[in-house]
C-alpha cells in the first residue's frame, strides 16, 4: 500500500482481492488474475488496484506530501500491467503487490535504482522494475 497526500485528503493506493470488502469512495484503477489467466475468470481469483481515502488505522508507506507525486502515481495506476499475481515473469521473479508498487514508482519516474533495505526482502520488486 502507498499512502499519498495530495492537498487535502490522504489517499491510499492498494492491491487487494476483488472480493475484499468495498468501502465507500473506492475507485478501481486496474485488475488482474490470481494464479492463472484461466482462474482469473472467476471473481475469487482476481485482484484490483484501488484508490481510496485512507483511514486512521491504515498501515502504508507514506511516500510523499507533494501533490505532484500523488498525481503522477494516480495517473499511472490504470496502466499497471494486468499480469497474473503469483506467476513468474520473464525475469524469473513473481508478480506480486511489491511488483505493482515498484512498477508505479518506476513508470512515474520516481525511482531509479531503488532497492529494498539491506537484509529485507521484497518478492516481486524486480519484476515491477523490469516491467516498467
Amino acid at each position: 500500500m502507498l499512502l499519498l497526500r495530495p492537498e487535502h485528503d490522504t489517499l491510499l493506493l492498494e492491491m487487494t482481492p476483488t472480493w475484499a470488502a468495498t468501502r465507500h469512495g473506492v475507485e478501481v484503477l486496474a485488475t488482474g488474475a490470481v494464479g492463472s489467466r484461466a482462474l482469473g475468470r472467476i471473481p475469487f481469483f482476481r485482484y484490483e488496484v484501488r484508490l481510496r481515502t485512507a483511514l486512521l488505522d491504515d498501515d502504508g508507506i507514506a511516500l510523499s506530501d507533494d501533490p505532484s507525486v500523488a498525481a503522477a502515481l494516480v495517473d499511472r495506476a490504470p496502466a499497471v500491467p494486468p499480469l497474473v499475481w503469483g506467476a513468474r515473469t520473464g525475469e524469473g521473479d513473481l508478480w506480486t503487490s511489491n511488483s505493482v508498487v515498484a512498477w508505479l514508482l518506476a513508470d512515474a519516474g520516481l525511482v531509479t535504482g531503488l532497492v529494498p533495505p539491506l537484509g529485507c526482502r521484497a518478492p516481486g520488486w524486480d519484476a515491477g522494475i523490469a516491467a516498467a
